[in-house]
């Protein structure tokens, strides 16, 4: 009896494994992300921020298109993951989810519908089918609820479903009733550590003590200029890194704890908010004398390249390039400053020098060639003819989309200038 046991808990598990696995992806629709996505998305989002601002419960129209490019822009930044809607007046919502797994013995895909009642006074789906198996609504809303949990913590979860208080459908969309979430900007931004699931992420760990000191040491040697490159501070803050170097310190954690102080004194102080690793009186002091950094005498590229770095610090690579992706996209739509590649090969350049900080033998390294970093072109591409302020209506002739082959040229056009930096060119 006992061994009957042992051989059902082990292969339970691996049944399930089987009946949830498939060999082909439930979503078809592959387009890529155009300006006009973010448009649709942009637009759900102020009604969000509508209703927050009077504080009041209000209707949020979305339509099937809205979700579509929400999930085009999604998988921009987490590429194993498709996505795909489907709204009915008779049918109702469903919500088509592929998770590509080639790892998995028993198929490449873990596919996921979900179907939305035409009307509802909450989050509660009537069925739910995982690859061959379909659960019924009560048992797929306990599913919902308990994955949520689990992935965003009790109190997040319960924020987001106590949102909501109904959805009716109408012909290819749905209106909810939506109650406002509170900081709504912070709580989509805890999200992005979601993406650690599904690209996996082995960057190294952040000290709020290891920020708080390379902080208080950048502080003290602030100048009095109004405008002052990056690069002298970088160097500092590496170099700062490289003398903390001994049998309990790692390389990668101390560069990233310097680059993440950095990021707070010259990107945005409210970095600070989600570690609290600066207190509030030294924040507000350093703060106010800090100058304005550049990067090819640009305040805008330093921004850049500070916010991709430190958005790959907490999150992941291909989030952090995709946010910059979506922003220059949004820049395209009437009103904006245009597209600009410039801004992209900033985006690319703070990526890769985060990458590159904590990596188990280019960590050292880097701080080994600290000193090289106070020269931005050690480190920082060439924008050099790299086209700016491209508008919608020329963007969608000239590039298509994030996938066309004029854009994918524009992009390895700036991925190869940053390979031919001397930092990265000479690395081990």
């Amino acid at each position: 009896m006992a061994g009957v046991l042992l051989v059902s808990i082990f292969l339970l598990p691996l049944l399930l494994l089987v009946s949830i696995s498939e060999n082909e992806s439930n979503v078809t629709n592959t387009s890529a992300a155009t300006p006009r996505d973010v448009q649709r998305v942009k637009r759900v989002y102020r009604q969000l921020e509508l209703a927050g601002y009077f504080n009041r419960q209000m209707k949020i129209f979305i339509t099937e298109d809205d979700i579509n490019s929400f999930f085009k822009l999604a998988t921009r930044g987490i590429k194993r993951l498709q996505g795909r809607s489907s709204i009915s007046t008779k049918t109702g919502t469903k919500l088509m989810v592929s998770l590509y797994l080639p790892e998995n013995p028993f198929g490449d895909y873990i596919n996921l519908i979900i179907s939305l009642p035409v009307s509802s006074t909450s989050i509660d789906p009537d069925t739910i089918k995982i690859g061959k198996i379909t659960l019924p609504g009560k048992v797929a809303s306990q599913l919902i609820k308990h994955a949520s949990v689990q992935l965003l913590g009790e109190q997040q979860s319960e924020t987001f479903f106590s949102s909501v208080k109904g959805i009716k459908t109408f012909n290819k969309g749905i209106i909810v009733n939506y109650q406002p979430i509170q900081d709504l900007g912070a709580q989509l931004a805890n999200l992005a550590n979601l993406s650690k699931l599904f690209n996996g992420n082995s960057g190294a760990t952040l000290s709020p003590e290891r920020i708080h000191y390379y902080y208080s040491q950048l502080c003290q040697h602030l100048g009095w200029e109004e405008k002052t490159s990056l690069a002298g501070y970088l160097q500092q803050a590496i170099s700062l890194a490289a003398q903390q170097n001994n049998s309990t310190t790692d390389a990668g954690s101390e560069n990233h704890a310097a680059l993440y102080a950095t990021a707070i004194l010259f990107g945005n102080y409210r970095f600070n908010s989600i570690f609290q690793a600066v207190p509030k009186q030294e924040l507000r002091r350093c703060q106010a004398k800090a100058p304005t950094a550049t990067l090819a005498k640009r305040n805008d590229l330093s921004l850049h390249f500070i916010y991709a770095a430190t958005i790959k610090i907490l999150s992941d690579s291909q989030l952090s390039f995709a946010m910059s992706e979506f922003k220059e996209l949004s820049d395209s739509l009437y009103g904006g400053s245009g597209f600009s590649f410039a801004d992209l090969a900033a985006d690319h350049a703070g990526i890769r020098f985060a990458e590159f900080s904590s990596g188990k033998q280019s960590a050292k390294y880097l701080q080994q060639q600290a000193t090289q970093l106070n020269n931005e072109r050690f480190f920082f591409p060439s924008i050099s003819d790299l086209p700016e302020g491209i508008t919608q209506q020329k963007f969608e002739s000239q590039y298509r989309d994030v996938e066309g082959n004029n854009y994918q040229l524009a992009l390895d056009e700036i991925k190869q200038r940053i390979n031919n930096l001397e930092l990265y060119k000479n690395a081990p």
